[in-house]
């Protein structure tokens, strides 16, 4: 069965009911605030993150669009019943089908981090769903075989005692260890590492067509840090 909100009363997404999109051996959590009124927008978490991350950034969109922020599959609470359930472009799937639900046509894309990546994606499949898209620090990796040579000894330290730190330290290189230690055990502590494994070996069928990306008439912003470790990536997006 489906659960579909109707239009969101609440007023911040803190504050917001939970519901639930059945997609097949799990179910995507996602939330709705602001009014029915305007192009609504999707915001799209970053990989070890789920939607509470939007919590302010998405109160101030509300205040004039509809809003809806779910949690990618197997992260925050769209936790699989199936083990064997997909990723990759399954992210993107579920965006589609969550719009649809909700009886959404158009939408501005916002995405963070991977949630960057998967926006794009939604972007390339079907232009005409896109309004706008913004991208912050997003992950547009050059390639899939790229991918999988820039993530594989992040994947492999996910599998022993270092856990997130490597991959924190790539993404995060001016935070001191006296800060990204303890916030990639949290986030290691927050999440399935399974799905954190599947997931990130699933970013390489995420790479994008870089040919279509120069055809693409869909209006888009970046939005970066100089010293991201993203940086390069965005500057050619």
């Amino acid at each position: 069965s489906t659960a579909v909100a109707s239009c969101g009363a609440a007023t911040t997404l803190a504050t917001a009911p939970d519901h639930f999109l059945d997609r097949g051996g799990v179910s995507i959590r996602y939330r709705v605030i602001g009014p029915d009124s305007g192009t609504p927008i999707l915001m799209l978490h970053g990989y070890t993150d789920r939607l509470e991350m939007w919590n302010g950034p998405a109160d101030s969109l509300a205040r004039d669009h509809r809003v809806i922020v779910p949690d990618w599959r197997g992260f925050g609470r769209s936790v699989p019943t199936d083990t064997t359930v997909p990723f990759g472009h399954a992210f993107v799937d579920d965006q589609f089908a969550l719009l649809d639900a909700l009886g959404i046509r158009q939408v501005h894309l916002v995405g963070y981090s991977g949630g960057g990546l998967i926006s794009a994606n939604i972007a390339l499949r079907d232009p005409s769903r896109v309004a706008s898209a913004t991208f912050v620090a997003g992950a547009f990796f050059e390639d899939s075989a790229q991918t999988a040579r820039l993530l594989e000894p992040y994947i492999a330290a996910l599998e022993t005692d270092e856990g997130l730190t490597p991959f924190f330290r790539y993404i995060l290189p001016t935070w001191p260890d006296s800060v990204l230690i303890p916030a990639a055990r949290q986030y290691l502590a927050d999440n399935d590492r399974g799905v954190l494994v599947r997931t990130a070996r699933s970013f390489a069928s995420l790479a994008l067509d870089w040919s279509k990306v120069r055809q693409s008439t869909v209006p888009a912003v970046v939005v970066v840090g100089t010293k991201d470790g993203v940086y390069h990536l965005s500057q050619r997006m």
